[in-house]
Protein backbone atom coordinates (compact mmCIF):
# COMPACT_ATOMS: atom_id res chain seq x y z
CA UNK A 1 0.00 0.00 0.00
CA UNK A 2 1.06 3.55 -0.96
CA UNK A 3 1.24 6.25 1.34
CA UNK A 4 -1.12 8.22 -0.88
CA UNK A 5 -3.84 5.46 -0.27
CA UNK A 6 -5.80 5.80 2.50
CA UNK A 7 -6.02 2.32 4.71
CA UNK A 8 -9.49 0.50 3.74
CA UNK A 9 -11.51 -1.97 6.25
CA UNK A 10 -10.45 -4.66 4.23
CA UNK A 11 -6.39 -3.94 4.75
CA UNK A 12 -7.43 -3.56 8.85
CA UNK A 13 -8.85 -6.84 9.25
CA UNK A 14 -6.67 -9.33 10.99
CA UNK A 15 -6.62 -12.55 9.00
CA UNK A 16 -7.44 -15.81 10.14
CA UNK A 17 -5.30 -18.63 10.21
CA UNK A 18 -6.97 -21.63 11.33
CA UNK A 19 -9.80 -23.14 9.47
CA UNK A 20 -13.45 -23.18 11.29
CA UNK A 21 -14.83 -27.00 11.05
CA UNK A 22 -17.64 -26.15 13.07
CA UNK A 23 -20.47 -23.04 12.86
CA UNK A 24 -19.73 -20.97 15.73
CA UNK A 25 -23.38 -19.88 17.28
CA UNK A 26 -21.80 -17.94 20.45
CA UNK A 27 -18.32 -17.07 19.74
CA UNK A 28 -18.25 -15.94 23.34
CA UNK A 29 -19.59 -19.76 24.54
CA UNK A 30 -16.19 -21.41 23.09
CA UNK A 31 -14.22 -20.89 26.95
CA UNK A 32 -16.87 -22.23 28.91
CA UNK A 33 -17.77 -25.32 26.46
CA UNK A 34 -13.93 -25.87 26.43
CA UNK A 35 -13.81 -25.66 30.22
CA UNK A 36 -16.61 -28.24 30.66
CA UNK A 37 -14.29 -30.61 28.35
CA UNK A 38 -17.48 -32.37 26.84
CA UNK A 39 -17.18 -35.53 24.63
CA UNK A 40 -16.80 -34.63 20.67
CA UNK A 41 -19.69 -35.65 18.79
CA UNK A 42 -18.68 -36.62 15.62
CA UNK A 43 -21.07 -37.87 12.60
CA UNK A 44 -21.37 -42.07 13.23
CA UNK A 45 -23.72 -44.56 11.19
CA UNK A 46 -26.34 -44.38 14.01
CA UNK A 47 -26.70 -41.26 13.53
CA UNK A 48 -26.78 -41.02 9.86
CA UNK A 49 -29.46 -43.88 9.93
CA UNK A 50 -31.38 -41.72 12.37
CA UNK A 51 -31.13 -38.65 9.95
CA UNK A 52 -32.61 -40.60 7.15
CA UNK A 53 -35.59 -42.20 8.98
CA UNK A 54 -36.64 -38.98 9.67
CA UNK A 55 -35.59 -37.34 6.72
CA UNK A 56 -38.36 -40.49 5.06
CA UNK A 57 -40.64 -39.43 7.19
CA UNK A 58 -40.97 -35.95 6.60
CA UNK A 59 -41.31 -36.83 2.64
CA UNK A 60 -43.98 -39.10 3.61
CA UNK A 61 -45.96 -36.63 6.09
CA UNK A 62 -45.81 -34.14 2.77
CA UNK A 63 -47.20 -36.20 0.32
CA UNK A 64 -49.84 -37.40 2.46
CA UNK A 65 -50.08 -33.59 3.16
CA UNK A 66 -50.06 -32.66 -0.55
CA UNK A 67 -52.91 -35.57 -1.72
CA UNK A 68 -55.27 -34.34 1.35
CA UNK A 69 -54.99 -30.71 0.50
CA UNK A 70 -55.56 -31.80 -3.45
CA UNK A 71 -58.60 -34.09 -1.78
CA UNK A 72 -59.96 -31.09 0.39
CA UNK A 73 -59.80 -28.92 -2.93
CA UNK A 74 -61.70 -30.88 -4.81
CA UNK A 75 -64.22 -31.27 -2.55
CA UNK A 76 -64.90 -27.30 -2.26
CA UNK A 77 -65.31 -27.75 -5.57
CA UNK A 78 -67.84 -30.35 -5.76
CA UNK A 79 -69.76 -28.74 -2.85
CA UNK A 80 -69.66 -25.34 -4.84
CA UNK A 81 -70.61 -27.08 -7.92
CA UNK A 82 -73.63 -29.05 -6.66
CA UNK A 83 -74.99 -26.02 -4.79
CA UNK A 84 -74.21 -23.09 -7.28
CA UNK A 85 -75.07 -25.33 -10.39
CA UNK A 86 -76.66 -27.95 -9.88
CA UNK A 87 -73.92 -30.16 -11.77
CA UNK A 88 -71.07 -33.07 -9.86
CA UNK A 89 -68.03 -31.44 -11.34
CA UNK A 90 -64.47 -31.42 -9.99
CA UNK A 91 -64.02 -28.37 -12.00
CA UNK A 92 -63.60 -24.90 -10.35
CA UNK A 93 -66.69 -22.54 -11.30
CA UNK A 94 -66.52 -19.24 -9.61
CA UNK A 95 -69.69 -18.75 -7.47
CA UNK A 96 -70.32 -15.75 -9.00
CA UNK A 97 -71.13 -16.88 -12.48
CA UNK A 98 -74.26 -19.23 -10.87
CA UNK A 99 -78.06 -17.56 -11.76
CA UNK A 100 -78.03 -17.79 -7.92
CA UNK A 101 -75.49 -15.59 -7.03
CA UNK A 102 -77.16 -13.32 -5.13
CA UNK A 103 -78.28 -15.45 -2.35
CA UNK A 104 -74.29 -15.68 -1.73
CA UNK A 105 -75.65 -12.59 0.56
CA UNK A 106 -78.30 -14.75 2.47
CA UNK A 107 -75.73 -17.34 3.79
CA UNK A 108 -73.62 -14.77 6.32
CA UNK A 109 -77.36 -13.01 7.45
CA UNK A 110 -78.70 -16.90 8.38
CA UNK A 111 -75.57 -18.02 10.00
CA UNK A 112 -75.78 -14.68 12.30
CA UNK A 113 -79.87 -15.43 12.78
CA UNK A 114 -78.28 -19.04 13.73
CA UNK A 115 -75.97 -18.01 15.82
CA UNK A 116 -77.99 -15.35 17.81
CA UNK A 117 -80.34 -17.65 18.16
CA UNK A 118 -79.00 -20.42 20.27
CA UNK A 119 -77.19 -17.77 22.23
CA UNK A 120 -80.32 -16.10 23.49
CA UNK A 121 -82.43 -19.61 23.89
CA UNK A 122 -79.51 -22.28 23.65
CA UNK A 123 -77.72 -23.91 27.17
CA UNK A 124 -76.48 -21.45 29.68
CA UNK A 125 -72.18 -22.35 28.49
CA UNK A 126 -73.04 -21.32 25.10
CA UNK A 127 -73.67 -17.57 26.11
CA UNK A 128 -70.77 -15.20 26.03
CA UNK A 129 -67.69 -16.28 23.99
CA UNK A 130 -69.61 -19.20 23.09
CA UNK A 131 -66.96 -21.97 22.00
CA UNK A 132 -64.75 -21.87 25.26
CA UNK A 133 -67.60 -22.06 27.26
CA UNK A 134 -68.48 -25.03 26.07
CA UNK A 135 -65.15 -26.71 25.58
CA UNK A 136 -64.56 -26.30 29.24
CA UNK A 137 -68.52 -27.71 30.27
CA UNK A 138 -67.05 -30.93 27.69
CA UNK A 139 -64.12 -30.96 29.42
CA UNK A 140 -65.39 -30.85 33.18
CA UNK A 141 -68.72 -32.72 32.42
CA UNK A 142 -67.40 -35.92 30.57
CA UNK A 143 -68.41 -34.54 26.85
CA UNK A 144 -72.30 -33.67 28.80
CA UNK A 145 -73.71 -30.58 27.88
CA UNK A 146 -76.56 -30.60 31.32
Amino acid sequence: MSSSEAPTERDSEPEIATVVTRLPVAPSLDPALEHLRLPKQGQTLENNRRIVFISGIAILVGLVSGVVAKVLLDLIDLITNLSFFGTVSLGYHSPSLSPFAWTLILAPIAGGVAVGLIARYGHAAVRGDGIPEVMEQVLYNESRVH
